[in-house]
This record gives structure tokens, C-alpha cells and sequence, in this order.
């Protein structure tokens, strides 16, 4: 699945040039205004998505929660892979968390480490407490920047064959996303930055999908 770059903020509006269509979507995928795209930004529940081809600039909201399933086959296939990278074997009755770092930001925005709230010690320690869940840092073989995210503290390992990202990230977001799959296969993704109490609270939500 083709990944698209996010662009935030109304700087990248400044980036639309006037010799290009411009059009516009809602989160079902419907064509909308560009007014109506502005106005229905809303960071808790969506995000904008823009690209371009030669001739077209296109400007998509996307829900930041979802909900899906994987097929039996699709799960057994996942969790090889996940084992493979791991290298552990991963409980059938686990819950599994995967916390995506994705291609960008490739140079640190402040200062040494980054200060992103889900990196900090005392919630790493907070989620790895949690009964039954296997915690998986990965990231998108893109960023080689991993000393800026504590690298010496956490175990990156690299979506080599870009299988979580083609399963669950279709869009490419600063920073990065997660996903929470329960023992059925059944996951809640979320995209774009995120802070430990949403990852705690997905993990309890899915315990009842």
C-alpha cells in the first residue's frame, strides 16, 4: 500500500500551487469543499493527509482510531514475523502492543533525545507492568535515527520487510502510531502522536472487542 507523507499545519496549505487541481476528502472518502476541509479539521478525532501526482494535490482526513480484524492466516503469519524479528515466542492469550516509529522526523526537532511523553522511563514502565501484553518497539527501516529516540533504552527492532506497516499504517506521520491486537486478532489502531494514557486505555478497551 502506497504511503503518504503528512504534512501539518496551514504551511503546507502556503505549498499549494495555483497550477495544480486541488481537491479535497472527507473522512469517508467524500468530495468536499476546501472550506469545509478546514473546518472539519479536528486534531482528536482526525488529521489531514496531503499528496500530489503531476497533475492533482489532494487533501484527505483521516480518522485517528480505527478499528479492524485480521484474518486467522493474516494473525499466525503476524506474529511469525513478530517472533522472527524478536526473536521470542509470542503467548497465544497475549495481548499485542506495537509502538510504530515511522520514517520521519530523520533529525531531531529539540535538543538530544527526544522528549516524546511515550518514551519516558516512567511510562515504558507503567505499560510493561500491564499483565499479559507483548510490547513491541519497531520501526520503519527509513529511520536510522534512533539515538534520538533512546535507542539506549529501548529495543528497536526494524519492520524489514515492512509487513506492520503495510498491515496497519498506510500513511506515513510524524513520529509515528500503534496498535493494540487482542488474542482474536481483533486491533485498534491510532495514528500520529500519542501519549501513554491512550495506549493504556486501548489495551483495556480490547480486552472487550
Amino acid at each position: 500500500m502506497r504511503v503518504f507523507l503528512i504534512f501539518f499545519i496551514a504551511v503546507n496549505y502556503l505549498g499549494f500551487s495555483q497550477d495544480l487541481e486541488e481537491k479535497y476528502f472527507n473522512i469517508n472518502k467524500e468530495e468536499i469543499s476546501k472550506r469545509k476541509f478546514r473546518k472539519s479539521k479536528d486534531y482528536a478525532v482526525n488529521v489531514p493527509v496531503f499528496y500530489q501526482n503531476d497533475s492533482m494535490r489532494v487533501g484527505m482526513l483521516v480518522k485517528r482510531k480505527n478499528y479492524g480484524i485480521l484474518e486467522r492466516e493474516e494473525f499466525e503469519q503476524l506474529k511469525q514475523y513478530l517472533s522472527k524479528l524478536t526473536k521470542r515466542k509470542f503467548e497465544e492469550q497475549k495481548t499485542i502492543l506495537i509502538n510504530y516509529l515511522s520514517s520521519t522526523p530523520k533529525t531531531p526537532y529539540f535538543g538530544k533525545k527526544s522528549h516524546w511523553t511515550i518514551l519516558r522511563k516512567e511510562n515504558i514502565e507503567k505499560i510493561t507492568r500491564l499483565d499479559n501484553v507483548e510490547h513491541i518497539w519497531i520501526n520503519n527501516p527509513k529511520n536510522q535515527n534512533l539515538e534520538y529516540f533512546h535507542k539506549d533504552r529501548i529495543n528497536w527492532v526494524e519492520d524489514s520487510s515492512r509487513v506492520v506497516e503495510r498491515l496497519f499504517f498506510p500513511y506515513e506521520f510524524e513520529f509515528g502510531n500503534f496498535v493494540v491486537i487482542n488474542p482474536q486478532g481483533k486491533y485498534i489502531s491510532y495514528f500520529a502522536e500519542y501519549g501513554p494514557e491512550k495506549v493504556i486505555a486501548f489495551i483495556k478497551e480490547s480486552e472487550n472487542l
